[in-house]
């Protein structure tokens, strides 16, 4: 395409499809630019391709999606198959989180294009989004039927095997890519690792993540997941700092570690990158943690200006399940303040419009559940919060960015059945606490309390 634009630098299309190439290699300037130029050569294509340029240009901003939909739709009101659009507009409900949508307009592609590998593995995906891994398996299968020896299949399988809990066959699959081809090595290392990490077998999940060269950012990102799982938060901070620091990781780090002053410092940089970027969700995003950290810092007041200000660039996204943000924001206010009724109503709303009903949304999971739970226990609902906090350790793949509340929810079990007067179940769940902290860093609160607790309850 490029050597097309040396001799018409005026090929609108050849300038879309160089657009494409670099979105697919991720990058993004370079794709906007290209995108940019194939916009203002409107005028020289047919009416199928303006449509194509235009739904790919306002694709690239999430506050002109709503015109990206309408360009599509107008292409195959002229053309129902095309391949382009309907991929691309299941991709846009994917992003909508409208499931079934974005099962719609995918099953069309694959209707008119069985042998593309790209509209079954959409499909696969929203199904996993959904949790429907049946569905997911079945696609998997029905690709499989044709192409036995993809490797990035049988790879999804696995990956689907891990959301499922069942990490006996994840590692089988795991074993069968590297057998169609011992080049994905480094990829399998990193994947059994977060398999032995899932499953509880934590020097077998160190082993293979120590495996993983000094060079890549993957070895350093696993072992914080690693690390916040056994609570050793001293060489999470340190790693998180090395160069290139993890700004946003960083701050995050700050604010659930008891540092929100440092923590809002880092999302004041965040924030930056994010605006460069004009992503709506990352503005959404670093916002929404901006405000927990005037929350934890009882600045009430500039915490509600936060959540008016929120509120107000939610409203600018397509995606309307963005609001779950400022539900939760509000919620963590209401605790704050401990009016305890009112933040269990914010916070379940939070909750109930997560990313997908178990799995997914890993990031967000497990942090929107704990605070929830933690909302419910201070107003003294023992079997709500019990359940709640049972859903977080019972969540494969979803837990893998959230060890520290994961294992705090044991902890939270322990004092709940202790409440109760179920001791065994007490001392079971105080146990596991301690045994995923036993090497955790010297005085943190909960694993001295956990510990007298224990003990008093083993000597009665």
């Amino acid at each position: 395409m490029q050597k097309a634009l040396e001799i018409d630098p005026e090929f609108a299309m050849a300038h879309r499809s160089v657009a494409m190439s670099h979105s697919n290699l991720g990058h993004r300037p370079a794709k906007r630019k290209a995108l940019e130029k194939a916009f203002e050569l409107i005028d020289r294509v047919s009416e199928r391709e303006r449509y194509l340029i235009e739904a790919e240009y306002y694709r690239l901003l999430e506050s002109t999606w709503d015109k990206a939909k309408e360009a599509y739709e107008k292409l195959l009101k002229l053309y129902p198959d095309d391949v382009i659009a309907n991929t691309n507009l299941g991709f846009l409900y994917f992003d909508l989180e409208e499931y079934e949508k974005a099962i719609e307009f995918t099953e069309i592609v694959i209707k008119a294009y069985p042998e593309g590998f790209i509209a079954y593995w959409n499909l696969i995906e929203t199904y996993e989004a959904m949790g429907l891994y049946e569905k997911a398996h079945e696609t998997i299968e029905d690709y499989l039927k044709n192409n036995p020896d993809d490797r990035r299949f049988h790879r999804k399988q696995a990956i689907v095997y891990l959301y499922e809990g069942k990490y006996d066959l994840a590692l089988a699959k795991l074993e069968k890519v590297l057998s169609l081809n011992p080049d994905e090595k480094l990829d399998i290392t990193i994947l059994r690792g977060i398999t032995h990490m899932l499953r509880g077998d934590l020097v077998r999940a160190e082993l293979e993540f120590k495996k993983i060269p000094e060079t890549s950012g993957a070895r350093r990102h696993n072992l914080i997941m690693l690390f916040l799982l056994k609570g050793k938060f001293e060489e999470v901070e340190n790693m998180m700092r090395q160069k290139p620091v993890m700004k946003e990781a960083l701050a995050t780090f700050y604010l659930g570690a008891g540092n929100p002053e440092e923590a809002l410092k880092g999302f004041e940089k965040v924030w930056s990158d994010a605006a460069k970027a004009e992503s709506l969700y990352w503005q959404i995003r670093t916002l929404h943690l901006k405000g927990l950290a005037y929350t934890k810092m009882q600045s009430i007041d500039e915490a509600l200006r936060t959540a008016v200000e929120l509120k107000d660039l939610i409203q600018k996204a397509m995606n309307k399940k963005y609001i779950r943000y400022y539900y939760h924001l509000m919620g963590m206010i209401e605790l704050e303040s401990k009016n305890f009724s009112k933040a269990i109503k914010f916070l379940t709303k939070a909750r109930d419009l997560l990313y997908a009903p178990n799995e997914n949304f890993p990031e967000y999971n497990p942090f929107f559940t704990y605070f929830l739970a933690e909302a419910l226990y201070k107003a003294e609902n023992l079997e709500k919060a019990q359940r709640e906090y049972e859903n977080i350790i019972s969540l494969a793949l979803g837990r893998l960015n959230s060890g520290d509340f994961y294992a705090k929810s044991f902890y939270m079990l322990g004092k709940i059945f202790e409440e109760k007067g179920q001791e065994q179940k007490s001392i079971e769940n105080y146990e596991k606490f301690l045994d995923l902290w036993k090497d955790a860093d010297p005085g943190i609160p909960e694993v001295e309390d956990a510990e007298k607790r224990l003990a008093a309850l083993k000597s009665q």
